[in-house]
């Protein structure tokens, strides 16, 4: 939940949100009126073009973890059958002070923002510790697992998935640098080999998840016209099997970690714009937003690239040695997921 409002009115904020967390409007009518939005919403996400590759992909990707599906459910069934004591029950759970972060940004000083915090949160009863899930660890995948999904979809797509450490993990900054260099920028390796140079496909990224629990990298890319799955998550195999192979330039990770600098930066002169990821990140690392970004952006500076043999991208840093090997290498070591969707 959030609100954008004038500083002189932020109190009625604290009041708003303070209200719906000890007076919630959890009644019967309210409760079925909302659960018919929720099931329009998942019925739109699945009637977009693309719009059931999270699903799948996550399907594949996680066994036993509730990674495997969106917070939104897993079915349209799954969600028409909540019942109101359902809700209720999952409110009283969560929807307390102690297990929920409150992130401010704008023209107020902290004295004033803890003030009112202390008078409009303090005295809502419930547990005073986080809600804490017994979540059972996620195997490891040892094996390719690998789908299929024809759809009428306009182009035909590519997506691998890579399992990588949870967000505040220190290997997490290594694991962000590397979706960076593959496809962050016109520059970038996926970009120019495979969009530019051979014309395999129309646009590509990488991502990685912000996941308190070991998430994941993603490569995505939508084929050009007569272009096959196969060859394209073969030339995708390609380049990151070159990323393992040969070295990474130190100006190129320089220039990664220059532009990291400047988004982070550039999000923090922003200001509203950048309550969305203090929020995001003070929900796993309670921080003020300076030091939010102090951090970070030394996490990313200390990733080298220096080796006794000179710049090596299996030496990203130096108690990381063979970083990438360790998810990039062959197949039989690692669980690649990969999914094609591919047009009717």
């Amino acid at each position: 939940y959030y609100l954008t409002l004038p500083k002189e009115n932020v109190e009625t904020g604290f009041w708003l949100e303070s209200d719906r967390m000890l007076n919630p409007n959890l009644g019967a009518k309210s409760f079925n009126i909302q659960k018919q939005v929720v099931l329009e919403e998942f019925k739109q996400g699945l009637n977009e073009p693309y719009g059931e590759v999270q699903q799948i992909l996550k399907s594949l990707c996680y066994t036993v973890h509730p990674y495997s599906h969106d917070t939104i459910g897993l079915t349209l069934g799954q969600v028409n059958n909540l019942t109101l004591p359902d809700a209720k029950a999952f409110f009283k759970k969560y929807y307390h002070p102690a297990n929920a972060v409150l992130s401010v940004t704008g023209n107020v000083g902290w004295d004033n923002v803890l003030q009112l915090s202390e008078k409009w949160f303090g005295n809502i009863p419930g547990k005073r510790s986080f809600a804490s899930d017994d979540i059972a660890p996620e195997p490891i995948q040892t094996s390719a697992r690998e789908a299929t999904r024809f759809a009428d979809v306009p182009q035909n797509s590519v997506y691998k998935a890579y399992h990588i450490c949870n967000c505040t993990d220190d290997d997490f900054f290594i694991c962000d640098l590397l979706s960076d260099i593959l496809a962050n920028g016109k520059s970038a390796r996926l970009r120019q080999a495979l969009v530019y140079e051979q014309k395999l496909f129309s646009t590509i990224d990488a991502y990685v998840g912000f996941h308190f629990d070991p998430g994941l990298l993603v490569i995505a890319g939508r084929l050009c016209d007569n272009v096959l799955p196969d060859e394209g998550a073969a030339a995708i195999d390609a380049q990151t099997r070159k990323l393992c192979e040969e070295t990474v330039p130190e100006s190129e990770l320089e220039k990664c970690k220059n532009k990291y600098e400047m988004n982070a930066l550039m999000s923090m002169m922003m200001g509203a714009a950048a309550s969305d990821k203090d929020l995001q990140t003070n929900l796993y690392i309670p921080v003020t937003t300076e030091q939010r970004l102090t951090n970070t952006i030394k996490g990313y500076y200390y990733i080298t690239v220096q080796t006794n043999q000179g710049v090596d991208a299996r030496a990203m840093a130096a108690t990381y040695e063979d970083y990438f090997n360790k998810f990039y290498t062959r197949n039989e070591n690692f669980g690649i997921t990969a999914m094609s969707l591919d047009s009717i």
